[in-house]
C-alpha cells in the first residue's frame, strides 16, 4: 500500500537516496545525482514553511517518490510555484504520480498561488500526458525543455 504524506525531517536521508536513485537511472532528469539546491535545502530543513510543499510517497516505511512545489525564481514568487516529481521505476504507471500532483495543486490553491509551472522533456511523452491530464498546458519550449503551467485563479 502506498501512503502519501507531507515530508518530515526524519525523511531526509531516505528521500535524498530515492531522489539520487531516480536521477541516476532516468534519462529525463536534468542531473544524474541529487545535489540539493537552496530551495531543496530550505524545504528539507524547514518542514513547516508555508511557502513550499514537499510530499512523500512511501510503502513499508520506504520513500518511493516525491512531489515538490517550491516558489519560482521570479520576483512575485509568492504567487507562483515550480512543481517537480519523481518516482522509482517500479512505482510508475500506477496513478501515484497523478495523485501526488493533484494533492500538490490542492495545496497550491489553498495557499493562494496563482500559477504552478514545471519543465519536462518533450520526448518524455508519458510525463507530458500525465501533466496534461492534471490540467497543465504547454506554454513554451526552450533548450529542448517544454514549459507547462496551470493557472489556479
Amino acid at each position: 500500500m502506498i501512503v502519501m504524506r507531507p515530508y518530515t525531517m526524519r525523511d531526509s536521508i531516505e528521500l535524498s537516496q530515492t531522489i539520487h536513485e531516480v536521477c541516476a537511472n532516468s534519462p529525463w532528469m536534468s542531473t544524474r545525482s541529487f545535489i540539493p539546491t537552496k530551495a531543496w535545502i530550505h524545504a528539507m530543513e524547514r518542514e513547516d514553511c508555508r511557502y513550499h510543499q514537499l510530499l512523500i510517497a512511501e510503502t513499508k516505511g520506504e520513500a518511493v517518490g516525491w512531489c515538490r512545489s517550491f516558489p519560482s525564481d521570479c520576483e512575485s514568487s509568492r504567487h507562483h510555484a515550480e512543481l517537480g516529481i519523481g518516482l522509482l521505476p517500479q512505482y510508475r504507471n500506477r496513478g501515484i504520480g497523478s495523485e501526488l500532483i493533484v494533492r500538490s495543486l490542492e495545496w497550491a490553491k489553498f495557499v493562494g498561488l496563482h500559477t504552478v509551472e514545471l519543465t519536462v522533456s518533450p520526448q518524455n511523452s508519458i510525463a507530458v500526458h500525465v501533466f496534461a491530464k492534471c490540467g497543465f498546458k504547454p506554454v513554451d519550449t526552450h533548450d529542448n525543455k517544454l514549459l507547462m503551467a496551470i493557472c489556479l485563479s
